[in-house]
């Protein structure tokens, strides 16, 4: 069986531990028999985030998104919204490194708490 294609969007805070992305991202695009899925990355960074690491130490094939191009592709109404495309495009979203200060920013915001079941656990036998 052959792996399945994941787009995974990648949103680094400016945590030091940003200065972490090259190897999670070499990590993910690394080729295993271990794993079922083949990686497309694409890396959203904060302008923080870009002090812990550089660029060139990113794999080539890294699409890399900052504020500034949030801003240039929209001139108008109807003009794509880089925010809303990235969401359209991934198949999984992850906060890495996620730093307390963003980790309480989301947990204000319903949508990030995690739903959890009302349902009772069933215990094993």
């Amino acid at each position: 069986m052959s792996p399945r294609s994941c787009k995974i969007v990648i949103a680094a805070s400016g945590s030091v531990a940003a200065m972490k992305i090259p190897i999670l991202i070499k990590s993910l695009l690394e080729p295993s028999d271990k794993r079922n899925y083949v990686f497309e990355v694409h890396l959203v960074v904060t302008e923080h985030a870009n002090h812990f690491f550089k660029m060139t130490d990113l794999p080539t094939d890294v699409k890399v998104y900052d504020d500034a191009l949030e801003w240039q592709a929209w001139q108008q109404r109807g003009d794509p919204v880089l925010h809303v495309e990235l969401g359209k495009l991934a198949d999984m979203m992850v906060v890495a490194p996620l730093d307390a200060n963003t980790l309480a920013k989301m947990a204000q915001v319903p949508q990030f708490i995690p739903w959890v079941s009302e349902e009772p656990t069933k215990e094993a036998n």
